[in-house]
Parts: structure tokens; sequence; C-alpha cells
């Protein structure tokens, strides 16, 4: 949770200015995902969402408008999808950012077209009439892919200026479970922190990612085809 604010923030003491956030989400279809999880993920995945794009608010179908995207540590390009994730609402509202989009995909290319083939004929708007039980009982029983997740964050300055960040490691449940435990102790340990914060409000980066490469999560950061960072 909260990492492309994290990235977005950082990237700020960079650029000075953002005028572009694309995010990239791969979830790995072998990990054992919760049934609360599976429950909010069809939920969403049948109703349309409206954001900021370049040309004011519009409003998107989960697993629509695809992109190919390369991630850092692949060959070949991936096809995500939009969906409705919290953090391209909040980056715009709350951060000095015009447009963002956080957009989709599983490890299974062949899945993720699936499914999108699935959005085109307007199936998806009936998984929520599916149990999330049943559900889970299938990605149990068949299991496809792996556990390995990434999230790659891309920021611009007038397109010409792009940090690229990214954060990897197997089973997202565990890798959302050491994000927020390590927020919590820092609102635990300061008594300053008091009201409504932001993730990337009150760590300090370079801590941060030291306590993500503990818990066996790398992050790395890509600038106009050279790496200056990497954990």
């Amino acid at each position: 949770p909260g990492l492309s604010g994290v990235f977005v923030q950082n990237a700020f003491l960079a650029l000075k200015k953002i005028d572009e956030v694309q995010s990239f989400i791969v979830l790995g279809l072998a990990e054992d995902h919760g049934v609360d999880a599976i429950r909010w993920m069809i939920e969403t995945a049948g109703k349309p969402f409206t954001t900021k794009t370049k040309h004011g608010l519009k409003q998107f179908k989960s697993f629509s408008d695809p992109v190919q995207v390369q991630l850092l540590t692949e060959i070949h390009p991936r096809k995500f999808y939009r969906f409705d994730f919290g953090d391209q609402h909040i980056i715009t509202n709350f951060m000095e950012v015009q447009v963002a989009a956080t957009r989709l995909a599983f490890d299974s290319r062949f899945v993720t077209w699936l499914i999108g083939v699935l959005s085109k004929i307007g199936f998806l708007k009936w998984l929520n009439k599916l149990n999330p039980q049943t559900i889970k009982k299938w990605l149990t029983k068949f299991r496809i892919g792996s556990e390995k997740f990434t999230f790659q964050t891309h920021c611009y300055r007038h397109r010409e200026n792009e940090l690229i960040y990214m954060a990897r490691g197997a089973n997202e449940a565990h890798a959302t479970g050491v994000i927020a435990a390590y927020a919590v102790r820092l609102l635990y340990q300061d008594n300053s922190l008091t009201g409504i914060r932001r993730l990337e409000e009150i760590i300090e980066f370079e801590d941060f990612t030291q306590h993500l490469q503990k818990n066996q999560i790398s992050t790395s950061i890509k600038t106009m085809n050279k790496n200056i960072y990497h954990k």
C-alpha cells in the first residue's frame, strides 16, 4: 500500500515538478490470495470508474485501455489494463500531479490477455455474482504462474525527464503487511504525527527502502536509461 505515493514524493526531489505518473502492477496468480481480496477484485472489475486525464475527467472500465510496457527486469513488454486502484486518485487529488493512472497485469500473460477479452465482451460485470470462496478454490486447485509481484512507477516531467521506480518480491500479501507494520511503528514512535497522514508524509525514503530490502523486497530507480540507485 502507498508505494506509488512514496515513489512520487521522492521523484519530486529530483524533478522538482511532475506532470504525469503511470504505475504498473503485476500480481502473481499462484499466491494464496485471501477471500476478501478476491471479493474486492471481482467487485471492482465490474464497475466503471472516473479518473483525471490530460483531457479532463474520463470514465473507464476496469481491464480496458491497455498499454504495452516493459518492466526494468524483463526483456519483452507486457500488456497492462486500467484498474480502479486508489493511488491514482490520491496522487492527483493530494499531490501536485495533473495525471495519474495505475494499470494491472497478472504474471501469466495468457490470463491477462483472456481477462482483457472477457472485459471487451462485457463478461466481467457478472463476476460479482460468483462466490469468492469458489474462485479461491479454483485458484488453489489450478495453480498458474508464480507468487512473484512487481510494482513499477514512471514519473514524468514534460515527458523528456523520466524517473522509473520499481519494487518487486514474492507474496504480495506479506509485502503489504510489511509496509503497513512499518507505518504503524513510525506512528507509535513519533507523537508529533497527529491527524490523518499518507505514507509518504511520515517515512524517510532511504530508511524505508532499507526496511523493504531486509524483508526481501528489492527496489531500484532508473533515469534516462541510466541506473542512479539500486537496492
